[in-house]
């Protein structure tokens, strides 16, 4: 009994031993595989460009390249409507228009601003209803760049008439303000105190910045923005909080259509921007309608309040 016994005891610590061997090791097993993800085709172009765009508006900063300053735009409405213009993206379409020197070609200079988290001030047309607008190439802005301003910098005083010579640059200086290469540009001796109606500001004198010192532009618009009291921005007299960048517009025409990246529409503006925007688009793409690159040139909404990707692609019928 007794070796029969201890055989028993033998068999059942062999098995239970076993047993826990066996159970520990499919414990100790991974877990199967789990299938790898599918793999996501590429971003397209469009989508690639908006994300450039959004990178821009967060990380810009003052700076004397346009691409790290910010995005570029260039608001269409009004001009569009005051000169009857059907190609608002192109200056030398655009009619006349009243200046303190008489009637001129609206082709003598182009206004821009360039705006980003810290700065997103834009021009929103004298009513604060919102512009329908252009996002500009930055190489070309950098070609076209004549001078800044860092608020609305009353351009239309800086015009030229026969006679002005060479000390006359349009939308920036013009003979009876300053004379060019020598005085009149900020930061240099007796630059020009051209005064700005900014009922907060009391009037502050401005002045052009030269195209190598738009960090030095940007650098003043931060440092003065707290003297618009919090005013609704943006609109013209009562708060030009927007830079003012003036482009030679024989660059931008020569430059077409990669002067234009995207065009756009607030978001919070009146509900008919967008179908102006889209119409835009469309003869945009007719108007160059061999050129692959102009009909890739998206449409884009801008919501002002978003400090890190304003921008967002607008599609209809799935194609944006």
């Amino acid at each position: 009994d007794g070796a029969c016994h201890a055989a028993m005891n033998r068999s059942w610590f062999s098995k239970w031993d076993g047993d826990f061997h066996n159970s520990a090791t499919h414990v100790r097993q991974p877990p199967p595989r789990r299938p790898a993800p599918p793999s996501w085709p590429p971003s397209s172009p469009r989508m690639q460009a908006l994300d450039t765009l959004n990178r821009r508006f967060a990380s810009g900063r003052p700076s004397n390249s346009v691409a790290s300053a910010g995005v570029v735009v260039f608001g269409v409405d009004t001009i569009a409507v005051m000169h009857g213009s059907n190609q608002p993206w192109n200056p030398s379409k655009w009619g006349r228009m009243r200046t303190p020197r008489g009637t001129l070609h609206t082709t003598g200079w182009v206004s821009t601003s360039v705006i980003n988290s810290l700065a997103p001030w834009m021009y929103r047309d004298n009513d604060n209803h919102g512009a329908i607008g252009l996002v500009l190439d930055p190489d070309v802005v950098h070609a076209a760049l004549r001078c800044s301003f860092p608020w609305d910098g009353q351009t239309r005083k800086y015009t030229c008439i026969p006679g002005d010579g060479q000390t006359c640059l349009m939308g920036c200086m013009n003979s009876t303000s300053a004379t060019m290469g020598i005085s009149g540009w900020c930061g240099t001796p007796h630059a020009s105190t051209q005064r700005v109606r900014i009922p907060e500001l009391h009037d502050p004198p401005t002045c052009p910045y030269r195209p190598d010192a738009l960090k030095d532009m940007m650098e003043h618009q931060l440092a003065i923005a707290e003297g618009f009291h919090g005013c609704k921005c943006c609109t013209w007299p009562g708060c030009p909080r927007y830079n003012e960048l003036v482009l030679d517009p024989d660059v931008w025409v020569q430059s077409l259509p990669r002067t234009i990246k995207a065009i756009f529409f607030p978001s919070d503006g009146d509900p008919g921007l967008e179908a102006k925007a889209r119409q835009v688009q469309n003869q945009f793409k007719e108007v160059f309608s061999t050129s692959k690159y102009a009909q890739g040139v998206p449409l884009l909404a801008y919501n002002p309040n978003s400090e890190s990707a304003p921008f967002s692609l607008v599609h209809v019928n799935g194609l944006p």
